[in-house]
């Protein structure tokens, strides 16, 4: 179950890292918007994980319809993620609805605000900001929570 996870996370955040690396050569011409967003996640239960960093994505179901969701403190178009230090046991990131679409080779982090059921993944790494570059190898590297 803990490589199924793996592997979905892999796929997930290389669907929108992957594509957006390839068409990066400015950073300007990333392919991604970012649009400023109010929805937060708060995850709690994560003692074993104070002063690591976390991040999470998730779906609102399955299928075509499915919309995509991405979880971190912050993001930028360079692209990189800053994850949220967990303290306390816990720690809350923003919430952002992702269109992506493969052919154009481009994504949108929507803001988002609403209370849908959102299945959520998180991911706990040592490392506190990502690049594009540093996505796979993180990933191999980190704890499922």
């Amino acid at each position: 179950m803990k490589n199924l996870i793996k592997f979905i996370g892999i796929i997930a955040l290389a669907a929108v890292i992957g594509f957006s690396m390839t068409s990066c050569e400015e950073p300007a011409s990333s392919g991604i918007t970012i649009q400023s967003t109010s929805g937060s996640l708060t995850i709690t239960g994560l003692d074993a994980y104070n002063g690591k960093h976390a991040m999470a994505f998730g779906f609102d179901g399955l299928g075509e319809d499915a919309s995509m969701f991405f979880a971190y403190e912050n993001i930028s178009t360079a692209p990189s993620m800053t994850l949220g230090t967990v303290s306390g046991g816990q720690v809350t990131l923003k919430v952002w609805e992702v269109d992506a679409d493969m052919d154009s080779e481009t994504a949108v982090f929507k803001g988002y605000s609403g209370n849908d059921d959102v299945l959520f993944f998180v991911i706990i790494l040592e490392t506190k900001v990502l690049t594009g570059e540093e996505v796979e190898e993180e990933m191999g590297e980190g704890d499922f929570a």
